[in-house]
């Protein structure tokens, strides 16, 4: 099964032929998720565009994948009703996850919460045609990724994302204005040998600690 992971981008930072890469490099990295379904999807052909370094990608995929975050659910619903009227499009993110409905106006089906602990079964479904049109992800799962990915021309070569965790730290009254607390309601923690495994097994690396909440337990980070 052919499988495209699109990743949308504000006009701003989109790919223009023939011009200069736009944004900073340090942001022009692969969408985390697509490392990971990638990894889940071992046995298909996964092919990932993302709009910062390049344009619509010119395969006929059988299913797509596609993040929508809050402030590109227009321009999402405008691209599947232009580019794939037809196909079979999965969409997640924060926009999905906050409205559901409106989304699976212009969609196959829609995802919300974290995309990699419902992956497996969107594969099953699709494979036997009766894609739900919602799946609802609980806990967060697979921190393991693909990075082949993280080679493509136009990305940086010198930063790898990696995450330890999901779900919010926030306190309680500021809860409601964080993106980990709309998209990963339950939190989990990546098992902390794993982890260091997957830093000691990038060869070029500079490890930020993205989490201004370390703090919270020392003892993991």
């Amino acid at each position: 099964m052919k499988i495209l992971f699109y990743n949308p981008v504000p006009s701003q930072q989109r790919f223009t032929p023939f011009e200069a890469m736009r944004g900073s490099p340090f942001f022009r990295r692969p969408n985390y998720d697509a490392l990971r379904l990638a990894r889940l999807s071992r046995g298909h052909d996964f092919f990932y565009c993302d709009e910062h370094i390049e344009t619509v990608s010119d395969i006929t995929p059988d299913l797509i994948v596609v993040n929508v975050p809050l402030n590109l659910a227009r321009h999402v619903e405008n691209l599947i009703g232009s580019e794939w009227p037809e196909a079979s499009v999965v969409c997640y993110g924060v926009f999905p996850t906050l409205f559901p409905k409106e989304t699976m106006g212009f969609c196959s089906a829609t995802v919300t919460g974290d995309i990699g602990a419902v992956w497996s079964q969107i594969l099953g479904d699709h494979a036997k045609g009766k894609l739900a049109g919602m799946y609802q992800a609980s806990k967060p799962a697979h921190f393991n990724v693909d990075r082949k990915m993280e080679s493509k021309f136009g990305f940086t070569p010198f930063f790898s994302q990696l995450r330890t965790s999901y779900g919010c730290l926030c306190k309680e009254q500021h809860r409601d204005y964080c993106f980990e607390n709309v998209m990963y309601r339950n939190p989990a923690r990546w098992n902390l040998k794993k982890a260091v495994e997957a830093v000691a097994a990038i060869k070029r690396k500079v490890v930020f600690v993205l989490d201004d909440d370390f703090l919270s337990d020392p003892d993991y980070r």
